[in-house]
């Protein structure tokens, strides 16, 4: 499971390259496709299995700050392009 204190550090990194991230986390929705500025938990069982911020574009000043401050966290680290938007954030180890 990710930790409340994981959750706080993802947080705090996403808001070094998003400035106007929300303050709250939202839970998945599959209605919503691209939640731009909010951080989104996946649940599994009522434990959060993965966290992550939608991105409309990533430029390599953001990248730097992500790939030098991902292993912050001790889960899979991952950027997925899904249509329009990349999708970055961390999940559990198989």
């Amino acid at each position: 499971m990710i930790s409340k204190t994981e959750i706080e550090i993802i947080h705090s990194i996403f808001k070094q390259i998003t400035p106007n991230l929300a303050d709250n986390i939202q839970i998945y929705d599959e209605s919503q496709k691209c939640r731009i500025s909010h951080l989104v938990k996946f649940e599994k069982n009522k434990k959060i299995v993965s966290v992550w911020l939608d991105f409309k574009e990533l430029n390599q000043w953001k990248l730097k700050i992500l790939f030098q401050k991902h292993k912050q966290i001790d889960h899979v680290f991952f950027i997925q392009q899904v249509d329009d938007f990349y999708r970055v954030g961390w999940k559990l180890k198989k």
